[in-house]
């Protein structure tokens, strides 16, 4: 039986960070002046765990932002939540556009090397905030 109810615990553990989520996206979503891109979810066995991911995202958030200059003329600043070097060439090309970039951004290891592609990602942008763990408890 101890299995089963660690088991059980793991699945308890998924479905509240699932409902936290579906709530706080929820809560996003009332907000007309805030889009939330979700790609498709893909479940990956990554050491012998599943996890899930979410596929896609990066290309939809690109074409978005490369929108916004001919769509938006007036916005002149976004928010982005990401930590994904992919980004700095959209971010690069909105700054052409004088949009400001604000990035809020979470990794775990702080990187101390100047090649770091996370620390180009920070350099890329008006002003960034880096996020804590506690920042998603």
């Amino acid at each position: 039986m101890p299995h089963h109810s660690k088991v059980n615990h793991q699945h308890l553990k998924r479905k509240n960070r699932k409902t936290n989520y579906d709530e706080f996206i929820q809560k996003l979503k009332q907000h007309p002046e805030i889009t939330i891109r979700e790609g498709r979810c893909q479940r990956l066995k990554i050491d012998g765990k599943y996890r899930y991911k979410q596929k896609g995202v990066d290309t939809l958030l690109t074409m978005d932002l490369m929108d916004l200059p001919l769509e938006h003329p007036k916005i002149k600043e976004v928010i982005l939540i990401a930590s994904d070097s992919d980004f700095v060439p959209v971010i690069q090309r909105l700054k052409k556009f004088g949009i400001k970039v604000t990035l809020y951004t979470y990794f775990e290891r702080d990187r101390k090397s100047i090649f770091s592609t996370s620390n180009k990602l920070l350099g890329s942008v008006s002003k960034y905030v880096k996020l804590k763990k506690e920042d998603f408890e």
